[in-house]
């Protein structure tokens, strides 16, 4: 498995006693999606003080659609081996509980450090960190693959693409790599309003709509860049009904052309399919990411937005949706 460290294996301890101080427990409403976050150590609990520090952490009444353990863990060697079988290992799963099956578990790391363990229809995952070999820590951490799980669930997915909102109605922006789609939302002026720039949760809604929540910037967890202006606390609770997809191109001039939905359902597929990982060819995701680009292509009106560098493409964009 790429990027899993082995090391002896070490001890854990589990003291369900210390679970109930308020910074072991955090609830995090992620536009639909209710999570439960639970720290079990000192990593843990970091974990989610940098989130109560970066993302509008909102709470929520009754159960929650997934509860997320979050801890510092070292593959072991038998955990190595328990991988190619797709099992849970024993001392991650003492966490989830004697119910929770501990089979067809599936486990997907990243340069931070971070593992993520999850299984379809089962409403647990773990979330631990390793130090060893580490290209760049991130300062805080999301659920990223139960994210993506759980929105494909109800039809939606993690758009690789940017979140702006005109009247409070929002607009999905996205580009093919080096699009201008960072560029183009770093200069949004008033009163339009930059949510997102670079991954968008979206699910379809009541009356044939779809609605979105903005999702941090990857390169501003990993310390590498700023969030977009006026974003100080990632609002990832806050929920808009998307009015319009805009697929930018760089162009000599600023022009508006209206797309038919199967051109618009392309482009919207290949952006579900990048976040928060470039989804192989036959991940059994992808045929649900492409039933939701068609959907969500249907329900909402798109249009290519030729560019230039300047920003003065912004009053085409008023002129056609200020209302």
């Amino acid at each position: 498995m790429p990027g899993a460290t082995v090391s002896p294996s070490t001890s854990f301890e589990y003291n369900a006693a210390d679970m109930h101080t308020s910074a072991d427990l955090l609830k995090l409403t992620v536009g639909p999606l209710r999570y439960r976050l639970v720290a079990h150590d000192a990593w843990g609990r970091g974990a989610l003080a940098r989130l109560r520090e970066n993302v509008e952490c909102v709470p929520f009444d009754g159960a929650a659609d997934r509860t997320v353990h979050l801890l510092e863990y070292v593959l072991g060697r038998e955990d190595i081996q328990g991988l190619e079988s797709h099992r849970l290992p024993e001392r991650l799963a003492e966490l989830v509980g004697a119910r929770c099956p501990k089979e067809r578990w599936g486990v997907t790391t990243d340069t931070t450090g971070c593992a993520a363990w999850n299984r379809s229809g089962t409403a647990s995952s773990v979330l631990t960190y390793s130090a060893q070999f580490v290209e760049q820590p991130a300062c805080f951490e999301l659920p990223w693959q139960a994210m993506l799980m759980d929105s494909v669930a109800r039809g939606g997915g993690i758009l690789h693409g940017g979140l702006a909102t005109l009247n409070q109605r929002g607009y999905i922006f996205t580009a093919p790599p080096g699009g201008g789609k960072t560029t183009a939302l770093s200069r949004t002026p008033p009163p339009w309003k930059t949510m997102a720039d670079d991954a968008v949760l979206i699910w379809p809604a009541a009356r044939e709509r779809f609605r979105a929540s903005a999702l941090p910037t990857w390169s501003v967890l990993l310390q590498r860049s700023q969030a977009p202006p006026g974003v100080e606390r990632w609002g990832v609770a806050t929920c808009v009904d998307v009015a319009g997809i805009l697929l930018l191109r760089k162009a000599r001039a600023n022009r508006l052309s209206a797309l038919e939905p199967i051109v618009a359902a392309q482009a919207l597929y290949r952006a579900l399919s990048e976040h928060p990982r470039v989804l192989a060819n036959r991940d059994p995701l992808r045929k649900d990411l492409f039933r939701a680009a068609c959907a969500l292509a249907r329900a909402v009106p798109a249009w290519e937005l030729e560019l230039t560098r300047r920003a003065d493409f912004w009053s085409v964009l008023n002129d056609a949706f200020a209302c």
